[in-house]
Order: structure tokens, then C-alpha cells, then sequence
């Protein structure tokens, strides 16, 4: 998403969640300005977190595309010491929390389960098989 659609998308959602879109994208911008200030041994080091189909955290961060990570299931918070059970989160820049919330699921559906088969240079977003 470019960082126009994450705003026009927040400001469809609920104020509370609005409000942690909008945090984020504050922090989202500030770590691309201070990106631009690396050395190069800073920016050889940080090519270990490139978001796919970038050649570089630079570009990623030069591109004005956003990465939005969403996942369903039980995630343990190692800060706070929780296990969360059936939650939907979702992650943008691989950094910021910015939805968290518990499903409610009356179904007798197993949950779907992905498993990450690889990246595609063409896509931005990895492939895989899905589990039920």
C-alpha cells in the first residue's frame, strides 16, 4: 500500500484503531528520513531486513509503499509475557502493531494455516500452501 491508501484506509476505521494507524505511520516516516542518513556499512547490515521484491531497505523505504503483515491465530508477546489465543494482528514495516483484536468464531471450520513457500520477483507478497 502507498502511504496515501493507509491513510485513506484509516481514516475508515474506529478511532482507536485510527489513532494506532496513524502513530505508526509517524514512526514509518521517521525511520525512512533517518534511512537516508546511513552509512554504508549501516545500509550493508540493514539488507537483512528488505521487504520482498526490494534490492534494498533503501529502496523499500524510497518506494513509498508501506508492508502490511496480517495474522490469525495464538502469538505469544515476549515484552508482556501473554500468549494471545485466536487473535488478528496485523504488522506494518515488520515493526509496528497497529490492529490486535480476538476472534470470535462460532464455526466448527479449522483455522487456515500458511506456510511460506517462497518469494516471486513479480509479486510482493510470499506464496505458499494453505492448511485446513
Amino acid at each position: 500500500m502507498s502511504f496515501g491508501d493507509v491513510k485513506k484506509y484509516a481514516a475508515t476505521l474506529p478511532m482507536g484503531v485510527r489513532d494506532a494507524y496513524e502513530k505508526a505511520l509517524v514512526r514509518i516516516k521517521q525511520n525512512r528520513e533517518d534511512a537516508k542518513m546511513l552509512s554504508r556499512s549501516d545500509l550493508r547490515k540493514s539488507d537483512a531486513f528488505v521487504a520482498d521484491g526490494f534490492g534494498s531497505i533503501t529502496q523499500y523505504y524510497d518506494s513509498g509503499m508501506v508492508e502490511f503483515l496480517t495474522f490469525e491465530g495464538d502469538y505469544y508477546d515476549n515484552v508482556t509475557d501473554t500468549l494471545y489465543q485466536n487473535y488478528k494482528i496485523v504488522v506494518v514495516d515488520r515493526a509496528y502493531v497497529v490492529e490486535s483484536k480476538r476472534l470470535i468464531t462460532g464455526s466448527v471450520v479449522p483455522p487456515l494455516y500458511m506456510l511460506a513457500g517462497g518469494n516471486v520477483q513479480t509479486i510482493s507478497w510470499q506464496w505458499g500452501l494453505l492448511i485446513t
